[in-house]
């Protein structure tokens, strides 16, 4: 790892906030030698201007949120990776069901053509699902680390449906 190296926005903000979780926010600015303030502002988004802080944050805070998990094939990117513990537990939640639900579907297949049909089921989580099922999730955690009300949450982000209606569409996606 260079001494360039700086963690991504995202990782830095999952990783601060599990620091922040286990330790409260006086301390991780106690031992930041920053105030309370400013660790809520790395909460909501924001990063420090050192690059070494950003590095120990990064690299306690994996401790808490363990490692990352790479969806899909091709190169290791930020697109590509989840950070947030508990998106990759979605991830894989979402997956073993899925791959439940098609090890049945072959089991109880009764031609070649349904057969084939239950293998072709999708297994895994895209890209698109898990980026978005994280991205609506921090968002609930930002406004709920804020104490915003509904309202305030649904105009800040701009959503039409609520927190009854993205658990739905959760549970649904979770089988």
């Amino acid at each position: 790892m260079s001494r360039d190296w700086r963690p991504s926005d995202q990782v830095f903000t999952t990783r601060v906030r599990a620091l922040v979780a286990r330790d409260g926010r006086e301390g991780v600015a106690e031992f930041y030698g920053v105030s309370p303030r400013t660790v809520a502002r790395w909460e909501g988004g924001g990063q420090p201007r050192a690059e070494s802080t950003a590095r120990s944050v990064a690299r306690r805070g994996r401790v808490e949120t363990g490692p990352a998990l790479q969806l899909g094939g091709g190169r290791f990117s930020a697109e590509r990776t989840v950070y947030n513990p508990d998106t990759v537990a979605f991830v894989r939640t979402v997956q073993a069901r899925r791959e439940s639900t098609q090890a049945a579907a072959v089991r109880n297949a009764t031609n070649p053509i349904e057969r084939a049909m239950a293998e072709a089921l999708p297994t895994r989580v895209s890209v698109a699902e898990a980026t978005n099922f994280d991205e609506r999730l921090g968002n609930l955690e930002y406004a709920t680390l804020r104490g915003w009300e509904l309202e305030e949450f649904l105009d800040y982000f701009g959503y039409e449906d609520d927190w009854d209606s993205f658990r739905s569409t959760y549970e649904q996606m979770a089988g």
